[in-house]
């Protein structure tokens, strides 16, 4: 697995000359499960995970995203595409300037600010997302290529794709003004 710092510097150098401001914080975290049924201990599971948060701005339109990935560099290959295609946001302002006084490397202000850009992120009342899983890969119950529909925090369902979909193609999926798309079971 990618060592924390290393990718919190590639996520930087990738995104640092497309964008005015950003904030990125990288979360490692080691995760156990244990699953008891009928009296005994029948899955203990233990995994390694970085997630990635981000927050950008570029002429007064944000983008804030949130994701855990193998190579979470990938994603950002998409971000300018992204970002030209915002509105600016009337909520806008730019981040505090760091004090110089906080011992951390990461500014407390900043950290507090994005700690509430993520709480009201997380708080939305729903998203869709799409999602090339190989780890967890199923062919009928989680397939490859899917997207994953949330009315609240937790995935309310889940619909597989035959192969993976292109920005422009997901966007299409929301707007209400192009043409529908189908589902067919495969």
């Amino acid at each position: 697995m990618v060592d924390p710092e290393y990718l919190l510097d590639r996520v930087v150098e990738k995104i640092k000359d497309n964008v005015d401001e950003y904030v990125v914080i990288v979360s490692d975290s080691n995760e156990l499960m244990a699953k008891y049924a009928r009296g005994e201990s029948t899955v203990t599971q233990s995994w390694r995970s970085l997630n990635v948060s981000i927050y950008v701005a570029k002429d007064s339109k944000t983008f804030i995203t949130s994701f855990e990935a193998e190579s979470p560099v990938k994603v950002l290959d998409k971000l300018g595409d992204i970002i030209r295609m915002l509105q600016p946001n009337p909520f806008y302002a730019p981040l505090p300037q760091p004090t110089g006084q906080s011992s951390s490397s990461v500014d407390r202000v900043v950290k507090e600010v994005m700690r509430l850009y993520l709480e009201l992120l997380i708080l939305e009342d729903g998203y869709i997302r799409f999602e090339e899983d190989e780890t967890r890969e199923h062919p009928k119950i989680h397939p490859r290529f899917h997207f994953d529909i949330f009315y609240t925090n937790g995935a309310t369902f889940k619909l597989g794709a035959s192969n993976k979909t292109t920005l422009s193609s997901f966007i299409d999926l929301l707007n209400l003004k192009t043409e529908c798309f189908y589902l067919q079971k495969s």
